[in-house]
């Protein structure tokens, strides 16, 4: 009896609250579906804002690492480069004759030749040090080049002058005695200096050769090496100034087979507005003979030569 009770009990609470509801209009039944597509194309435009600001991030993004990895590769290049030590120059304008050490300066660090060998790669939390023609430069930047077993570490920890020019890396070879050796080669040394003038930080200059204790350079760098210099830049002009007055000839020889020379306005890479005879230029200097193209106002010079089989006025024959 009382299970029946309180069944019944609860039917009619149940049927109080429906009761208490508002009955399910029409309109809001029809409602409904506009609402549900409403929030539906709510949530889409949400969606797509969401894509949009993705994709400018995303760009973003790219752009950025795109420059990041522009400015790694560039400063790996940099921090990286180091002349070779091959007998080939860098390519670098003509030092100055009075650029090797007229600039010194009195007040700058010098160096003794034991805290120069300190910057050798031996002490890893040291700059790596090295000296040419007195001067001294901090080649950490190209420690790849430099460090302990890297393909120039002989250069550092001392001043190896000669060595740049002779290609002796030899504890012998390395040294700042440039005894025998030629104007040209000196001026090689001062293209070096020029070179890492332009590439690295000079922190000083080291006792020895070139400078004194109190960082002054000594005669050996004023007037031996500078007069060298010198010397090796007025040949140069010389020579250059020879080659474009004489310009040299187009040669072709092939096995059992007789040469060939012949002149045109750009043989011997210098461009003019004339061809030019053949004649055989006698360099007094060397002892050297070369082909070259002469005008007809310049024939007169001692140093010139007919070929045996070749005309006065040949721009083209065939030498044995």
């Amino acid at each position: 009896m009382t299970g029946t009770n309180t069944s019944s009990s609860v039917r009619a609470r149940r049927g109080k609250a429906a009761s208490s509801q508002p009955p399910l209009r029409k309109q809001d039944d029809e409602a409904l579906p506009e609402a549900a597509a409403a929030r539906k194309a709510e949530l889409a435009e949400r969606l797509r804002k969401k894509r949009a600001a993705g994709r400018k991030l995303v760009t973003y993004l790219s752009c950025l690492v795109i420059i990041l990895a522009a400015t790694a590769l560039a400063l790996t290049f940099k921090s990286s480069s180091g002349p070779s030590p091959s007998p080939s120059r860098p390519d670098s304008p003509t030092p100055s004759p009075l650029s090797v050490g007229a600039d010194a300066d009195p007040a700058v660090r010098v160096f003794s030749q034991a805290e120069l060998a300190a910057g050798d790669g031996s002490d890893p939390d040291a700059p790596l040090l090295l000296g040419i023609l007195g001067r001294v430069y901090d080649v950490s930047t190209g420690a790849r080049h430099y460090a302990k077993d890297g393909a120039y570490s002989f250069f550092t920890g001392r001043d190896g002058s000669a060595a740049f020019v002779t290609g002796d890396f030899t504890t012998a070879g390395l040294t700042d005695d440039l005894t025998g050796l030629s104007d040209d080669d000196i001026m090689g040394i001062a293209e070096w200096l020029d070179t890492y003038e332009r590439q690295y930080v000079r922190v000083g200059v080291v006792e020895g050769a070139f400078y004194t204790a109190t960082g002054m350079p000594t005669p050996a760098l004023t007037h031996d090496v500078a007069a060298a210099v010198a010397r090796a830049a007025a040949a140069k002009a010389a020579e250059q100034d020879l080659r474009t007055r004489f310009p040299g000839c187009n040669i072709r020889r092939s096995a059992g087979q007789k040469g060939e020379i012949w002149c045109e306005n750009m043989s011997g890479g210098i461009n003019r507005d004339y061809v030019g005879v053949i004649r055989q230029f006698y360099d007094k200097v060397s002892g050297s003979k070369r082909c070259v193209c002469v005008r007809n106002d310049l024939l007169d010079d001692p140093r010139l030569q007919l070929y045996p089989s070749c005309p006065d006025q040949a721009t083209h024959c065939w030498i044995d």
